[in-house]
């Protein structure tokens, strides 16, 4: 399929796929993420150590530090750190893509792959309740109770929401303290902070934070390129009469003119047979987005087959709160009784196709599990990116804001996987020879 990909703007860069644009002025870093959004365009995302490189020889002025598009590290619970124990030598901090953190005693905060499986410390803040006697320490109002079974991260973070309590957040260096003095030597235990990610909300691929002391000297709130750091990432002010310069990113626009017909199924409990196609255009891994940063309305469309004579409407599962379990999203499917709705995605009709049925409405995937985020303007589409991807078996569509968001797994996720979001829809791909969830 021919492509045909839009250059950058007149005083834009172009490298891998991607326009850059670097500011003469300087702002803060929110007026950084306003300007380049004004562009429609973002704070760089760096996935690569060649993308690193091509920034750093891009800088004119290498006296200018630059905003890069970094989230602020935080707390599961989303709170930011007052507070970190990163090692100040990170070459192994953020190594496994900063999705799953652990502690030792005597050791600092490091990612570690999130199927590994450590010990965990479950934290519950209170003022007046008494800690469990015989199991829970208490310490400055919390409960914090040292659990001697290993577990993966999910499980971890699952049995201490069953205790009524969380992964623990550490917000001082006291309490850090009292951690390592409560750890028996030699173990990892899992603590319950958030995935290091992008403005997107997409993970890191790749890292280039500085082997320095200072480098998470205000806990990780905005980023910076520092030239007088060999171009390293280091946390910075994020106040606003605190200003650098700014890199705003766009990935490449592809489109095409091709016209195909792709047949949309939903099968319903009827015997009759109805073939109704409708043709649709083939939308890129990317959408344009207007010059302030909106998404632009396309009139991609997309059409249902039925096994059903009559027609059939899209009916989606009644889930419009979080579920208190992740068992709940599989179990209200399972009691339809049918398949409602699936949607097929299709890579050109050449690589092969998943077939995609409602999951939940209402409910969107929370950043610490979304395996890449993309602009995208409908179903199709979506399921386009997850086939794309052979990581991803779900995806959430939020038709108002234009996003899609891939996901792995998503009815085994636990309920921290999930938040309440009005309008998004959550599919998961059905497997070939499984029944309904």
């Amino acid at each position: 399929m021919s492509k045909d990909v839009q250059a950058c703007e007149s005083g834009q860069s172009e490298n891998g796929g991607s326009c850059y644009y670097f500011s003469g002025e300087k702002t803060s870093f929110s007026s950084s993420v306003s300007a380049c959004e004004h562009l429609g365009m973002h704070l760089v995302y760096i996935g690569s150590q060649d993308e690193q490189t091509f920034l750093e020889n891009s800088l004119k002025d290498t006296s200018e530090k630059h905003w890069i598009g970094l989230s602020p590290f935080t707390w599961m619970d989303h709170t930011h750190l007052t507070y970190n124990n990163f090692p100040e030598n990170n070459i192994y901090t953020f190594n496994d893509g900063a999705i799953c953190f652990r502690m030792s005693k005597g050791d600092s905060w490091i990612d570690t792959n999130c199927a590994h499986l450590h010990f965990f410390i479950c934290e519950k803040e209170t003022d007046s309740e008494a800690c469990a006697e015989n199991t829970q320490i208490k310490m400055e109002g919390s409960c914090y109770y040292f659990l001697g079974n290993e577990s993966d991260f999910d499980s971890s973070a699952t049995a201490c929401e069953e205790l009524g309590m969380h992964l623990v957040y550490i917000g001082s260096a006291d309490e850090q303290k009292f951690l390592k003095e409560n750890l028996p030597l030699g173990n990892q235990y899992w603590i319950g902070m958030a995935p290091v990610t992008w403005l997107d909300g997409s993970g890191l691929t790749y890292s280039n934070f500085a082997d320095h002391k200072d480098t998470f000297k205000r806990n990780g709130t905005c980023f910076n390129i520092d030239p007088g750091k060999s171009y390293q990432w280091l946390d910075d002010d994020c106040s606003d009469g605190h200003s650098h310069r700014y890199i705003c990113e766009k990935e490449e626009i592809q489109s095409t003119s091709t016209q195909q017909t792709t047949p949309i199924t939903t099968s319903t409990p009827a015997s009759t047979t109805l073939n109704t196609t409708t043709t649709h255009q083939t939308m890129s891994s990317r959408v344009p987005t207007s010059t302030n940063g909106s998404t632009k309305s396309s009139s991609t469309q997309f059409v249902v087959t039925s096994e059903a004579g009559q027609g059939s409407t899209h009916s989606f599962l009644s889930t419009d709160a979080i579920p208190e379990t992740a068992a709940t999203l599989t179990t209200e499917a399972a009691a339809t009784g049918t398949c409602q709705s699936l949607v097929i995605g299709r890579d050109g009709g050449r690589k092969g196709y998943k077939k995609f049925q409602p999951l939940a409405r209402n409910v969107a995937l929370t950043v610490g599990y979304v395996l890449s985020s993309y602009t995208g303007s409908s179903l199709i589409e979506c399921s386009q990116f997850c086939l794309a991807d052979q990581r991803c078996s779900c995806y959430t569509f939020v038709a108002e804001e234009g996003v899609c968001q891939l996901g792995q797994d998503c009815p085994k996720l636990s309920i921290h996987a999930w938040k309440k979001q009005q309008g998004a829809i959550a599919y998961s791909e059905l497997k070939e020879g499984r029944g309904c969830f």
